[in-house]
């Protein structure tokens, strides 16, 4: 408090005693004017000691009002700036403070219906404009204290905690069903071999005709047929996350997916075509990874075409200067534009429950993001058509 101001509450109390002795002067019949006023001042100490107490009061009264003022001001901000929403209101329902956050006039209506209700001091859920809010009231007097706690971040948040531990629980099953797979292709390898072996000393033994030559043709063909199996096994059991990128020819993934996802579609009347460049490009990724995420795309495909007339899927490999693009379509439908947004995001699939995890596609997009890749739905072809763009090393030569 300034001198200033002080001294002006100062001279303002003194107007107190004056009114007095005016009052004093009218009773008497006296003229006003200073010598009669100085004689009824000196006549009674009641005047003396007003001009003294009521200065007092007065810078009391000041300063005790410019307290409350500071300290209303002060939560005033204080729920002004606040990221929650609050609003106060009577026992009739009109709304006496609002903070900013509080919204638009759509915002304070709600607030005005949910005071209508006769809700519980306690907190509640409420989905707002696809917003998630935590709703909480409490009472003073005769007013109610509304309390919108915006909780989207928070729940978001835990999902993705959630999905991260899901992702983290289906790697570790990966790494012990490829463990497994590896261990399984390196038992089958041993009898191979041994087969093998023995049919060279076959070959020796018995007598040369044209249908032993071709039944033995056909059995060692099957046992190289299945050692290129178990070897394509083998290499997509390899389910390290932290491996770097290197360069590698798209022809050996193409020969891999062939071998693997040729078998699933044995007769099931699926026309498998690969087609494009294929046998001239370089990839600089993970061949492995690469592989595992094109046998999803066509996992995928497969199971969606798998009932309808005439089905087919289709590889093809397309390369520019820096990229390759290998799209992976089939004959079912385009994606509607509806699920383009949701398709990438964990636990989001349109399989019937049960039969999906929703995951292989979000993981699939985060390998290919992890070496400067990218997939994604062409949302122009007629037919549906999954796009997985990578870095390309070089072509090889023709």
């Amino acid at each position: 408090m300034t001198i200033l101001r002080i001294l002006f509450l100062v001279a303002l109390a003194q107007l107190v005693p004056l009114a007095f002795i005016a009052v004093d002067l009218r009773e008497l019949g006296l003229a006003w004017n200073v010598r009669n006023s100085v004689d009824v001042y000196n006549s009674q100490s009641i005047y003396a000691f007003s001009s003294l107490i009521f200065p007092s009061l007065f810078v009391l009264l000041y300063a005790l009002l410019n307290k409350i003022r500071n300290q209303e001001k002060f939560y005033r901000e204080t729920l002004a700036t606040m990221n929650d929403q609050v609003v106060v209101v009577d026992v009739s329902g009109k709304m006496v403070f609002a903070n900013k956050n509080a919204g638009d006039e759509g915002r304070i209506e709600l607030f005005r219906q949910l005071a209508a209700l006769e809700l519980t001091n306690d907190s509640d859920i409420l989905k707002i404009d696809g917003s998630t809010f935590a709703v909480s009231f409490s009472s003073f007097d005769r007013y109610r204290v509304i309390n919108l706690k915006d909780i989207t971040p928070i729940i978001e948040r835990e999902k993705l905690i959630s999905d991260q531990q899901a992702q983290l629980t289906r790697n570790e099953h990966l790494a012990s069903l490829g463990t497994m797979a590896s261990g399984i292709a390196h038992e089958i390898n041993n009898p191979l071999a041994v087969i093998l072996g023995n049919l060279e000393v076959l070959k020796q033994l018995i007598p040369k005709d044209p249908q032993t030559d071709r039944l033995t043709q056909r059995i060692e063909a099957m046992v190289i047929r299945i050692s290129e199996i178990v070897k394509t096994m083998k290499k997509l059991s390899r389910t390290d996350l932290s491996v770097e990128a290197s360069q590698f020819s798209l022809r050996e993934v193409f020969h891999d997916l062939n071998e693997i996802f040729g078998i699933k579609i044995k007769g099931t009347g699926i026309d498998f075509r690969m087609s494009g460049e294929f046998r001239e490009i370089m990839a600089l990724a993970n061949q492995s990874q690469l592989t595992q995420v094109l046998i999803n795309l066509l996992n995928n495909a497969y199971d969606e075409v798998v009932t309808h007339p005439d089905p087919w899927i289709e590889l093809e490999a397309r390369s520019t200067r820096d990229l390759l693009e290998i799209r992976v379509r089939n004959s079912g439908p385009r994606i509607s534009d509806d699920l383009l947004d949701k398709i990438f995001t964990p636990f989001f699939t349109t399989k019937a429950p049960g039969e999906g995890t929703g995951l292989g596609l979000s993981i699939s997009y985060n390998i290919m993001k992890k070496f400067d890749g990218d997939l994604y739905v062409d949302g122009q072809e007629r037919h549906t058509t999954f796009v997985v763009r990578l870095p390309q090393a070089r072509r090889l030569a023709a």
